[in-house]
């Protein structure tokens, strides 16, 4: 019994400590993630973000990333955005750019947009 509470504690505690809170579809052009106090990297399909991540596209680039409710941001060029996450809500800061995004409604989890000056439209 001791074995496989060791083995639970080393293996999957620290998956479901650090899950992803958004993952990358596609992209194209210059597209960068900055994870929380660490080195730019280049984004790439596939690629899992974490809580505090800044994603950071180049004049020619773009990104759609996905949330794990299956909503998605597409982030356009010349945008610099970072994701929180409190509890269960999540928040978009949007430092610069453009974003367009397709929310599904999930019970008990708000996903909030912010930034200091916004022009939004909402359908």
């Amino acid at each position: 019994m001791r074995k496989i509470a060791i083995i639970f504690s080393v293996f999957l505690l620290p998956s479901l400590a650090f899950s992803y809170e958004a993952k990358v579809l596609k992209l194209m052009g210059n597209v960068y993630v900055i994870p929380y106090s660490k080195a730019e990297v280049r984004a790439k399909e596939g690629m899992e973000l974490f809580e505090k991540d800044t994603i950071k596209t180049g004049d020619d680039g773009w990104v759609s990333v996905e949330l794990p409710d299956k909503s998605k941001i597409n982030i356009g060029n010349k945008s610099l955005i970072t994701i929180y996450k409190s509890k269960q809500d999540i928040t978009v800061q949007i430092d610069r750019g453009k974003i367009n995004a397709k929310v599904n409604k999930v019970k008990d989890r708000e996903i909030t947009f912010k930034t200091n000056t916004a022009i939004a439209g909402i359908r």
